[in-house]
């Protein structure tokens, strides 16, 4: 379940777990969202809350994970907010920096400011290799549109993540890279064949499994030459991560959904009850927590 500040897109007012549901179903991770339209909220103070409230009722205070792409200041008021992720590898470049000892240390930056703000799990980094320019949803958050650049880099970030204290989770698993669809609205097709996703879109996550990515986020993307099927989200697909992320790929690690609001997923149902039976781990953000 998700706790938002007050003044995101998605909620005018602030929006808390609610004590009867925190005694009742008590959550081991929740999701909190900080970022406005004037920018990051007082959201470490919600966390707080949250976890006092556990605290007075006797039951387990949840881990916090929190979408920090551009630095801890993208939701924590005060910290600092760091480019997206191509600008950041470029201004490296054009600096004459050493381009993965910079991300290296945005990633350490951002993990220490997380950890004093309250949360122990960065939603990053975003592990899509960019070859769709008309793409309206990852573009700039990606690395660059060739795989083994694109792999580097996000590695270099989820290991400054490690090294800071904070665990990364590469994102959106098997790649979100090759669309012209949002999955926030609607479901993307990636329409490449298997030996095409394996030598471009795959070649990021492997490397980051390689070197013990804590967590992997499944994008809600139509892949039928992972899925077998047309139409069918990864998020809900065995074949997509029971087959290809952990047996292919050899990931052990937790598997994340994306937030299960989106709407990709609109028509799906029950939704949870397939996530889970396809081996999601967690199941993010869902439209109604006491529902699910």
């Amino acid at each position: 379940p998700e706790w938002r500040g007050a003044g995101p897109s998605a909620s005018a007012s602030e929006g808390l777990p609610s004590r009867a549901y925190l005694e009742r179903f008590p959550p081991a991770w929740l999701t909190a969202f900080g970022r406005t339209p004037a920018g990051a909220g007082e959201l470490a103070g919600l966390i707080a809350r949250v976890r006092a409230t556990c605290a007075e009722l006797g039951v387990p205070p949840p881990a916090a994970a929190v979408d920090l792409e551009q630095g801890a200041g993208l939701h924590f008021r005060g910290a600092p907010r760091l480019p997206p992720a191509l600008a950041l590898a470029s201004a490296a470049l054009a600096a004459e920096r050493e381009e993965l000892d910079w991300i290296w240390a945005a990633g350490e930056l951002t993990a220490r400011e997380a950890r004093a703000a309250g949360a122990e799990l960065v939603l990053a980094p975003v592990a899509d290799v960019n070859t769709q320019r008309d793409n309206p949803i990852i573009a700039t958050r990606s690395f660059g549109d060739r795989p083994d650049a694109a792999g580097a880099r996000a590695l270099a970030l989820s290991m400054g993540l490690r090294a800071g204290g904070a665990g990364s989770c590469a994102k959106h698993f098997p790649g979100h890279g090759d669309t012209v669809r949002d999955s926030h609205v609607e479901l993307p097709s990636v329409p490449a064949d298997p030996s095409s996703l394996r030598a471009r879109e795959l070649v990021p996550f492997r490397r980051l499994v390689e070197h013990g990515v804590d967590c992997v986020m499944i994008g809600h993307l139509d892949v039928p030459a992972l899925t077998g099927e047309r139409g069918l989200p990864s998020t809900l697909s065995r074949a997509v991560i029971e087959g290809t992320l952990r047996g292919e790929l050899g990931f052990r690690g937790t598997v994340v959904s994306d937030a299960m609001n989106m709407g990709a997923l609109e028509r799906f149902a029950p939704r949870y009850a397939r996530a889970l039976a396809a081996g999601c781990d967690v199941l993010l953000c869902p439209h109604d927590p006491q529902v699910a």
